[in-house]
C-alpha cells in the first residue's frame, strides 16, 4: 500500500481515470487536465481503429497501420491489421509489427503484466506493478482471429497462429501453433 498523500486532483482524476497511475499523486489541476486531454484523444484514436469502417477496404491495409504507428507501435511494411484487434493502449511502443504481418480480427496484444511475485492476501491487486515486456511478431506471420499473445512474446518469421490461440512463449520461424497455451504442431 502506497503511504503517499493524494492530492485532490488526482482524487478526481483516479474517478474519470481508473487504475491512473500513483505517479501522479502530486498532481496539479492544470496537469491534470492536459493527462485527462491526452488520455481521452489516445482513447478515442484507438476506437476509431478498432471499430471504424468508414475507408472500406484501405482501413486494415492503410489507415489501422497508419494510426498505430502514430501511437508509437513499431509497424512494418504491408501489415494488414484487422476489425476490433486490440493493442495494448499503454504500452503501445512495445509492440513491433514486421513486414506483410497479418493480424486478423479480434486479436488481443498486451505488452504488460501484473507483478504477482510480492501479491500477498490483503494486497489490492490494482496497485501492484506491471511488468512490461516487448511483443515481436517476425516477417510474414498469420495471427488468426481471436488469438491473444501475451507480454514477452517472440513469434518467428512465416509462424502461422491458428484461431483462438493463446500465444504465452516463443514460437519459432515457420511453424504452425494452435492452442491455449499455443503449442506447435507442424514445423513447415
Amino acid at each position: 500500500m502506497n503511504n503517499k498523500k493524494e492530492s485532490f486532483s488526482f482524487r478526481i482524476g483516479k474517478f474519470f481515470v481508473p487504475g491512473i497511475s500513483t505517479r501522479f499523486s502530486n498532481i496539479n489541476p492544470l496537469e491534470l487536465i492536459l493527462e485527462l486531454a491526452k488520455y481521452y484523444r489516445r482513447e478515442r484514436l484507438r476506437k476509431f481503429v478498432m471499430y471504424s469502417n468508414l475507408f472500406g477496404p484501405l482501413m486494415p491495409k492503410l489507415v489501422r497501420p497508419y494510426i498505430y504507428r502514430k501511437l508509437g507501435c513499431r509497424v512494418g511494411s504491408k501489415v494488414y491489421i484487422g476489425r476490433e484487434v486490440m493493442i495494448d493502449p499503454r504500452w503501445t511502443s512495445k509492440i513491433c509489427l514486421g513486414d506483410f504481418v497479418t493480424i486478423t480480427d479480434r486479436c488481443t496484444l498486451i505488452a504488460h503484466k501484473r507483478d504477482m511475485r510480492n501479491y500477498k492476501v490483503g494486497d489490492w491487486l490494482m496497485e501492484t506493478p506491471h511488468i512490461i515486456s516487448p511483443i515481436i511478431i517476425g516477417k510474414k506471420a498469420h495471427i488468426g482471429v481471436g488469438s491473444i499473445i501475451l507480454p514477452g512474446v517472440k513469434i518467428g518469421e512465416g509462424a502461422v497462429i491458428g484461431a483462438g490461440s493463446v500465444v504465452t512463449k516463443n514460437v519459432p520461424p515457420y511453424c504452425i501453433a494452435v492452442g491455449n497455451p499455443a503449442k506447435v504442431i507442424k514445423e513447415l
